[in-house]
C-alpha cells in the first residue's frame, strides 16, 4: 500500500529536489523545465522543488513550468487552453502513455497554482508525436517510457518554434 496525500506530495517534492541538484548548477537554472502530467502532482512538487531551492539561495531564478500531455488525455491542458476559466473532467481516451491517462487528476488545483506562480504553460503531444519522439531517441541509444516521450515531445516542439535559443531542461 503505498503513501497518499501530503506525504506523497511530499516524496515529490524530495525528488524535484534531488533533481534540481543533478540537473542545474548552483545558480544556474534552465529557463523552463518540461514535466509530464497525469495525476500533475510532479508538477507542483517540481514547482515546489525548485521554489525552495530559490528560498534556500542554492538557485538564482526560478523556472518556467511546462506541463506535457498526452493529446489523447489533457484535462489541464484544455482548462489552460480556456484561460483557466472552468475545469472539465474529461474521458480518458486510450493513449499510448497509460501512466497519465487520467480524466480526472487529483493534483489540479496545485498544478493550475504552479503553473501561474512559474508563469507556465501546457502543451500536448498527439499520439503520432509522441511515438516519433520515442523512435527519435531510440535511434540515438537513448530508451525511454512513453511518459517521458510526451515530455520529449514538448521540448522538441517548442525547441524548433516558440522557445528556440531558451534553455529547456526535461525533468520527467
Amino acid at each position: 500500500m503505498g503513501y497518499s496525500g501530503s506525504m506523497t506530495l511530499c516524496g515529490c517534492k524530495d525528488l524535484s529536489n534531488y533533481k534540481v541538484q543533478n540537473t542545474c548548477s548552483i545558480g544556474k537554472v534552465p529557463d523552463w523545465v518540461i514535466v509530464s502530467g497525469g495525476k500533475l502532482g510532479n508538477t507542483y512538487a517540481f514547482y515546489k522543488g525548485f521554489h525552495m531551492c530559490k528560498e534556500l539561495g542554492l538557485v538564482g531564478k526560478m523556472p518556467r513550468l511546462i506541463c506535457a500531455q498526452a493529446a489523447n488525455d489533457n484535462p489541464l491542458y484544455l482548462h489552460y487552453k480556456s484561460g483557466w476559466k472552468k475545469f472539465k473532467l474529461v474521458n480518458a481516451n486510450t493513449t499510448f502513455d497509460s501512466a497519465i491517462q487520467i480524466g480526472d487528476p487529483i493534483s489540479i488545483d496545485r498544478a493550475v497554482y504552479a503553473l501561474k506562480n512559474s508563469y507556465g504553460i501546457v502543451k500536448k503531444a498527439m499520439e503520432k508525436e509522441l511515438m516519433d519522439s520515442i523512435a527519435q531517441a531510440d535511434s540515438i541509444g537513448m530508451s525511454i517510457c512513453p511518459h517521458t516521450g510526451v515530455a520529449l515531445t514538448a521540448m522538441i516542439k517548442l525547441r524548433k518554434i516558440e522557445l528556440a535559443g531558451q534553455q529547456i531542461g526535461l525533468l520527467w
